[in-house]
């Protein structure tokens, strides 16, 4: 029994992987736009921080470059009690929106998710590091360069 669940999420991990939408066209991520729940980050240094990373990989395009994506950088926090202690979390979630044409509707564009990383970090405490929220920050970032260099590279 457990050697036919294990294969069939072979299957379907495997089926999932080859669905993931290509980077291999993206000319680049024109805009940077985040938002940050922790105290200790600000938004203007989560853009400043991701416009540098994407620079370094090349992948950061001039402003309103045509066919470009926005990345969206967004910190969440979630706060619960549970007795005397106190549960924080701050949840991270990076998304690629790129224009996009409805296959319904040819001529209406739209803002559509094609790439999208997410994590959490958390702890039974009162505060968080902005060093521990900025580690998964870093760490999605470097998952979207490499999925764009992947796909860019020649096969």
């Amino acid at each position: 029994m457990r050697r036919i669940a294990l294969t069939l999420l072979l299957v379907s991990s495997t089926s999932l992987a080859q669905e993931r939408p290509s980077l291999s066209t993206l000319q680049g991520i024109s805009a940077v736009v985040a938002s940050s729940a922790h105290p200790d980050i600000e938004e203007g240094a989560l853009v400043r921080h991701a416009e540098e990373r994407l620079r370094k990989a090349g992948l950061l395009a001039e402003p309103n470059t045509t066919a470009a994506g926005r990345l969206l950088v967004d910190v969440y926090v979630v706060r619960s009690r549970y007795g005397r202690c106190q549960y924080l979390a701050y949840d991270v979630a990076l998304r690629l929106e790129e224009s996009a044409t409805l296959e319904r509707s040819p001529g209406e564009r739209i803002q559509a998710v094609t790439w999208r990383g997410t994590g959490r970090t958390s702890r039974f405490t009162s505060a968080l590091p902005a060093e521990s929220v900025m580690e998964i920050v870093d760490n999605k970032l470097n998952a979207l360069i490499g999925d764009a260099a992947k796909d860019r590279t020649p096969r």
